[in-house]
């Protein structure tokens, strides 16, 4: 392992978000795995995702990145939107693209 790679993980382990990790760990006891093979092939199912989507509709970074967006502080500087704010706005992203996906079936369906 190399050391970025190294320092990375350390980092993610003492910076990681209360509520990710509770549900990290929650999910590591449920499916009886360790975690490191939970956080693993979450990130290989997301990522093949994205190259799917990437090769099908091509590269749309507003539509596709959307946990990287940024929000303003108060003191006018930015910051990347992450914990439970993040994990909110996408579980609401996720539900309106799912619904519409479901429409667009029912439409074809009824066709």
């Amino acid at each position: 392992m190399t050391k970025q790679l190294e320092q990375g993980c350390n980092d993610l382990a003492v910076n990681m978000d209360d509520s990710l990790a509770q549900r990290l760990m929650l999910f590591s006891e449920q499916l009886q795995m360790p975690l490191w093979l939970i956080i693993q092939n979450l990130l290989l199912a997301d990522w093949a995702r994205r190259c799917a989507s990437f090769e099908v509709e091509g590269f749309s970074p507003p539509r596709i990145i959307p946990e990287f967006a940024r929000e303003q502080l108060e003191d006018g500087t930015e910051q990347v939107i992450t914990g439970e704010s993040l994990w909110n706005s996408l579980v609401e992203v996720y539900k309106k693209e799912l619904i519409a996906q479901k429409n667009n079936i029912a439409t074809l369906e009824a066709a």
